[in-house]
């Protein structure tokens, strides 16, 4: 079995210890501009899904306010409760990194919705103030 040098062990475990990452996620406001950019993208084309999708770390987002979200990335494309009117109020949203129209048509009287859900999406989770308590990409299908 094949040991660690002593510094290399000494390190990682200090690593470890104090929680220090390798790698760090990019400051929130590096992250919303890359993820902005690239809804304007999708949001432009008729295309269903933007080549080359870059899916940020999204960890720095967490404790931003909702305000701060959607003045970076407009309008999120689902919210829940979905009555609430602008989202203002709801605890959930995404947005979604592909070409997303829904269709209405008639049927029986009473209107259904067709929307096609293939592609990722941000899921955002905020808590009662308003913060960001969780932020995750999610492929739907």
């Amino acid at each position: 079995m094949k040991t660690l040098h002593p510094l290399l062990a000494a390190l990682s475990t200090l690593a470890w210890v104090h929680g220090v990452s390798a790698v760090e996620a990019p400051p929130a406001p590096a992250v919303l501009a890359q993820l902005h950019t690239q809804l304007d993208q999708i949001r432009s084309k008729s295309e269903h899904k933007l080549p080359g999708l870059q899916r940020p770390d999204l960890s720095s987002l967490i404790g931003l306010h909702r305000n701060q979200l959607s003045s970076a990335l407009g309008a999120p494309n689902y919210c829940d409760p979905p009555n609430d009117d602008g989202c203002s109020h709801s605890t959930h949203w995404a947005y979604f990194f592909y070409h997303w129209e829904p269709t209405a048509r008639e049927k029986s009287g009473m209107v259904e919705i067709a929307i096609p859900l293939q592609g990722w999406a941000i899921e955002i989770r905020f808590t009662e103030s308003g913060a960001i308590e969780s932020a995750d990409w999610r492929w739907q299908e």
